[in-house]
């Protein structure tokens, strides 16, 4: 039996933003974690061929974008693709899809704390990475509205910083290089392309800003649609460019290896002179990614609250889901590397695509703008991405939606 899922009115779903700053929106989601420490777990496993895996998750990441934009103009708030679930596969679906979107936002949360931690304060990054967790969550509580010129100046300046990277790894030649061999991190390895990939769609998921916004307010449909081709276009050409120069300086081995790869690269290219430009950038950046992904928490255990998938009383007070988010991923900073925190985000992100792509399918098909067949490519897509990860992520994955869910239907004593 279908469950009573608000559904999204005419006016909800108006909001006349242009494209041009839905494109701003949508990118500067994309410059946080995976732009500054996601290059190395990517050349770690598949050394050059990360730069193929970039391509692929590019094309999981259109397709995704697609299905949540159908999603989110059918159902009203933050996560319309776990209502969408839960109204179409069915509850346990559902809270295996609501539970992996909030332990994905967890270690997202970690994962940008992290790298955060690491350009700012590399000798001890977890007290930046604490601290930095901490101010989001305070902001985020507060809800303070931010200016639509906040989001274009730190767009434009992080792309400066970015811009400029680059060209100073293109401008010098690059040192000499120890070319790792096959099983040695950085090795060039066509088979792991589909890890790389997986590293990389975690840099992509930017889309949501403006497929579901945290607002839980859609934006107008047909801004969206232009607007997606353009955001998951430049954020393919910008990770290509990083990917490439990079590994130009550094080669795979160094950059599998880096804790900070745009900081190492910089100073391979004689550009240690640049060095305050982009711990300015990073500070930028990953800060403002962090207050974006404390408030999609948020927005995500209110959903999950209202629905009866979590206690009601999280729905009722923002300090409190803020605080109890905060504390989360507080804790995975203090046990997981950022790299690795990255990659089980991914992992559990595409374990809620996954889902939420199968859900896309069944949308009536007076809902859906796209073709039934992107949602299907996208359901492959992040299918095989998820299952390319290695096997402690996938077990750990595994374990944690199972058990989160589990004990989020003893809680709420919602079983069916």
């Amino acid at each position: 039996m279908a469950l009573d899922v608000p559904r999204a009115s005419s006016a909800e779903s108006s909001r006349a933003v242009g494209v041009p700053d839905l494109v701003v929106l949508g990118l500067g989601g994309m410059l946080g974690a995976g732009a500054f420490i996601g290059l190395a777990p990517a050349a770690e496993a598949a050394g050059r061929w990360l730069l193929v895996g970039v391509v692929l998750a590019a094309l999981a990441a259109l397709c995704t974008a697609f299905s949540t934009s159908d999603q989110s103009a059918a159902y009203v708030g933050y996560g319309s693709g776990y209502a969408c679930t839960k109204e179409h596969l069915g509850r346990w679906p559902g809270r295996l899809a609501g539970t992996g979107l909030l332990v994905g936002k967890l270690a997202s949360l970690a994962a940008v704390a992290g790298a955060f931690g690491a350009y700012l304060m590399p000798a001890r990054p977890w007290v930046a990475a604490v601290t930095v967790i901490v101010v989001a969550a305070a902001i985020g509580a507060a809800d303070l509205a931010t200016p639509r010129w906040v989001s274009w100046a730190v767009a434009a300046f992080v792309l400066m910083v970015l811009t400029v990277v680059i060209i100073a790894c293109f401008a010098v030649p690059p040192p000499e290089q120890v070319i790792p061999v096959a099983g040695q991190p950085g090795a060039d390895n066509p088979r792991m392309l589909l890890t790389a990939g997986s590293v990389m769609f975690f840099g992509l998921v930017g889309f949501e800003r403006i497929t579901s916004p945290a607002d839980g307010r859609a934006y107008s449909g047909r801004n969206v649609r232009r607007a997606i081709p353009f955001v998951i276009g430049l954020g393919l050409l910008l990770y290509l460019l990083l990917g490439w120069a990079a590994l130009r300086q550094l080669g795979p081995a160094r950059l599998a290896l880096s804790p900070s790869p745009l900081r190492d690269a910089l100073v391979a290219a004689d550009g240690a002179v640049l060095l305050p430009l982009v711990s300015a950038g990073a500070a930028v950046a990953l800060g403002a990614m962090a207050l974006i992904v404390s408030v999609d928490l948020r927005r995500a255990l209110f959903s999950l609250a209202r629905d009866r998938d979590l206690p009601l009383g999280l729905s009722r007070s923002p300090w409190r889901a803020q605080l109890l988010a905060a504390a989360g991923a507080s804790g995975l900073v203090l046990l997981l590397t950022p790299e690795i925190a990255l990659q089980f985000a991914a992992c559990c992100l595409l374990t809620y695509y996954a889902f939420t792509n199968a859900a896309a399918r069944l949308l009536l098909i007076e809902d859906r703008t796209w073709p039934m067949r992107t949602a299907c490519l996208g359901l492959g897509l992040s299918v095989v991405l998820l299952m390319s990860l290695p096997p402690v992520m996938l077990l750990a994955t595994l374990v944690t939606v199972v058990t989160g869910s589990c004990v989020a239907a003893l809680l709420t004593r919602q079983w069916r």
